[in-house]
């Protein structure tokens, strides 16, 4: 099955989350482009961040479309995606992409899963996906949750060197600032797709939260 398949496979799982890996992989192409990442190292991370997400095909629809906080036992359920996904993207030939999604909800503070990895013994396209997911997640309109736009910087901010990498969540939150995320040209493979015509700027912080930054 070809990544795209996949993709589409992803989406129709999730139809309240359709684009959600489009939109993640467009934020982790600028930003890894923005890290000195370039050629075929770029393109893996932008597979591995349109594919982070398919171990979702694994769970429960129920568990999927809850609004409700999860019980332990349904959370511990919804995080096997991570090792799902591994397993997939393997199975489908891309294992040098594999661990960047196993790792991808890792945490710097060791807190993360599915194995509690500290630091920089997390990939470093890993720690690059886990900030742009989190920005897109916290900014979009999903699941009559309207997206938080004005607070996503802060909200990054306050978690950079605990839940993420330090040193990238400050050239992410750089380019939102700059107001250069959204104003990327569209990845290659995302040129494959219909990623162009769904990308929304109004996710974008506000200019006031830059401002505040700025001024920081």
């Amino acid at each position: 099955m070809s990544l795209l398949a996949l993709s589409v496979a992803l989406d129709a799982k999730d139809p309240e989350a359709r684009h959600h890996s489009d939109r993640v992989a467009r934020y982790a192409y600028a930003l890894g482009a923005r890290l000195g990442l370039a050629g075929d190292r770029l393109d893996a991370l932008t597979s591995a961040a349109l594919l982070h997400d398919i171990g979702v095909l694994g769970i429960p629809d129920a568990l999927m479309r809850r609004t409700d906080p999860l019980l332990p036992h349904e959370l511990d359920v919804m995080r096997e995606h991570a090792v799902i996904g591994e397993r997939i993207v393997e199975a489908a030939g891309m294992a040098d992409i594999a661990p960047w999604i196993r790792h991808h909800h890792e945490r710097i503070d060791g807190r993360g899963y599915p194995d509690g990895l500290i630091g920089d013994a997390i990939p470093f396209e890993s720690r690059i996906i886990a900030v742009v997911e989190a920005l897109e997640t916290i900014t979009a309109n999903r699941y009559e949750r309207p997206g938080r736009r004005a607070t996503a910087a802060d909200e990054l901010e306050a978690n950079k060197g605990t839940q993420f990498d330090a040193a990238i969540t400050d050239a992410l939150l750089d380019l939102i600032v700059a107001g250069r995320l959204d104003e990327e040209e569209v990845p290659p493979l995302l040129k494959q797709t219909d990623a162009g015509r769904i990308h929304d700027p109004e996710w974008v912080v506000t200019r006031e939260g830059g401002r505040r930054r700025l001024a920081a």
